[in-house]
């Protein structure tokens, strides 16, 4: 930025301090907001007076032309065919101008990334933000965004989701924008910032209200923000765990936070979900519960499959069961591949496929639902990533074996075991989960951000596996290289035969007649990416292939 910009607002300056626990690197970039400098001294023209502009694209500022301030797109910048970026006013303002944010993230690319919000649509009065809120907001386009791109890799359609997306939702439902300055306020209170507890809470608790009331009262309008809101809540609703005065076992009631995901996803068709720009943010990892059951530990299956006829517990065996399969893939995860963001992704996104059967039973603290809930919290330490997470898995395995006394220890002697153990040290702690000090992690224990099996995550149902439309389509990633996606007529190999070497993502089955090939509930399924090579011969039912 030139020299003309204002420094970031004071209380963002400040170096974090060393014992916040945020593993991020946050370093504040110069404020967007500019201001007038006095104009250097000319020699005297007469030239025809006018209004000098001050409120002028960057464009023309740079060029030292004016600026006519057209919306959303100045004259100028239309002719030469340049994107038009307006600066942040110094006050509020009504008006719908653009609000253009210097982005300096954890997760962007070398160069610095500059995201535009344009057509902020009608704010209603309930989204009026004061100097406060802008500069909270300001800190989440530039920094807090990321919180929820787990795997710190640099995605277009990731941070275009959650950095312009649900910014310009926020400003058409107040809930949200609640819920995004709180989210704001928590972050930058980790990092030992100054920001008003009183104010923080506030934000917290009309975020909730907000998202109640539209989650009583929905329709239409509401169901893009809702998606956003019940994201930014999980993250906001771990505040609790770094309360002093904190619930004990607070992690039941955060499940419950948790589960109000899956609601609200299957309240939303998938139309509305694919049209709102947010699908990116809840695609999950695919888990194959037939291979993790051989990686549950032994004592675990024996607990849930052993309960007498006389125990009140042997009505929920299969549901104790199944929630040992969800568990067995972290296991599974840790032990074949190691650290990186696949199991970040999987350790974060745990709560979203338990059945609410299992969850009822940890809220009423059944045992041995709370034993899989210890065993669930020693993963929670590897993921260093995500600030809103530290400390959770210590505190709960803690308070777990509190409210199980000694009749139970013997069944929490592992996890208890990794409280001790500083998250630093993740190979020691791989090796106590995994029970295993012979455990050598995979790439000698480093964490790949660039994982390529980060290319497969999708839209999974609570099974573990890719969601199949009604009319055959499934829902995959697409490549941040293009807009669109574009889809070839249906291919066989002598009418129109695949490129050699090319990949193609697979975007819909179909049978000879039309119909879709498949339902959720079929076993046998065709490769989601295939690869095409010289005697490729494609099969029945035909696949529509979409090129990467």
């Amino acid at each position: 930025m030139s020299s003309q910009d204002s420094t970031p607002p004071s209380f963002l300056t400040q170096s974090p301090s060393p014992s916040s626990g945020a593993s991020f690197t946050f370093q504040a970039s110069p404020s967007p907001i500019s201001s007038q400098s006095p104009p250097v001294e000319k020699p005297y023209h007469t030239k025809r007076p006018h209004k000098k502009s001050r409120t002028g694209c960057r464009n023309c500022k740079a060029r030292k032309v004016k600026c006519d301030e057209g919306q959303p797109s100045c004259h100028s910048c239309t002719l030469r065919k340049v994107t038009c970026v307006y600066p942040t006013p110094n006050t509020n303002s009504d008006s719908d101008k653009s609000l253009a944010v210097r982005s300096r993230s954890p997760i962007r690319s070398d160069s610095e990334n500059l995201i535009v919000f344009r057509d902020l649509g009608q704010r209603p009065v309930g989204t009026q933000v004061d100097e406060m809120d802008m500069k909270l907001l300001w800190w989440y386009t530039t920094e807090s965004y990321a919180s929820f791109a787990i795997d710190g890799r640099p995605n277009a359609l990731i941070e275009t989701a959650l950095k312009v997306q649900i910014v310009q939702l926020a400003f058409q439902h107040p809930f949200l924008m609640k819920a995004l300055l709180g989210m704001t306020s928590l972050h930058l209170q980790t990092l030992d910032k100054d920001i008003p507890s009183v104010r923080a809470l506030s934000y917290r608790a009309k975020a909730f209200e907000g998202f109640r009331n539209a989650v009583e009262n929905p329709n239409r309008e509401t169901y893009s923000a809702l998606l956003a809101c019940s994201l930014l809540l999980c993250g906001l609703s771990s505040q609790t765990f770094r309360e002093p005065d904190g619930k004990p076992l607070y992690i039941l009631d955060w499940m419950v936070v948790w589960r109000g995901i899956g609601i609200i996803v299957d309240m939303t068709k998938p139309k509305i979900l694919l049209e709102s720009g947010l699908k990116q943010l809840f695609f999950r990892p695919k888990i194959n519960l037939d291979e993790t059951v051989s990686y549950i530990p032994n004592r675990l299956l024996f607990m849930a499959q052993s309960i007498p006829f006389t125990d009140p517990d042997h009505a929920f065996v299969d549901t104790y069961y199944t929630a040992l399969k969800y568990l067995g893939s972290l296991y599974k995860e840790l032990q074949t591949s190691g650290f990186g963001p696949i199991l970040d992704l999987r350790v974060i996104t745990f709560f979203t496929f338990l059945p609410q059967a299992y969850v009822d039973l940890a809220r009423a603290k059944r045992p041995r639902a709370l034993v899989i809930l210890a065993h669930y919290l020693m993963f929670i330490g590897h993921v260093v990533h995500v600030w809103w997470v530290q400390n959770i898995g210590t505190r709960e395995i803690t308070n777990i074996s509190s409210e199980l006394g000694s009749e139970w220890a013997f069944m929490l002697e592992t996890p208890l075991a990794t409280v001790p153990v500083p998250t630093e040290n993740q190979i020691e702690r791989a090796r106590i989960i995994l029970e295993n000090q012979e455990w050598v992690p995979p790439k000698g224990g480093r964490y790949d951000p660039d994982d390529k099996r980060l290319q497969e995550i999708c839209w999974v149902n609570d099974r573990g596996r890719e969601v199949v439309l009604e009319t055959g389509e499934v829902i995959i990633p697409r490549s941040p290289t293009f807009d669109e996606v574009h889809q070839v007529e249906e291919s066989n190999s002598e009418q129109n035969p695949l490129n050699e070497n090319e990949s193609y993502y697979c975007e819909r089955y179909v049978t000879e007649d039309g119909e879709p090939a498949f339902s959720n509930d079929d076993d046998e399924r065709p490769a989601l990416i295939v690869e095409a090579s010289e005697d490729d011969k494609i099969t029945r039912p035909i696949p529509f292939y979409t090129r990467i």
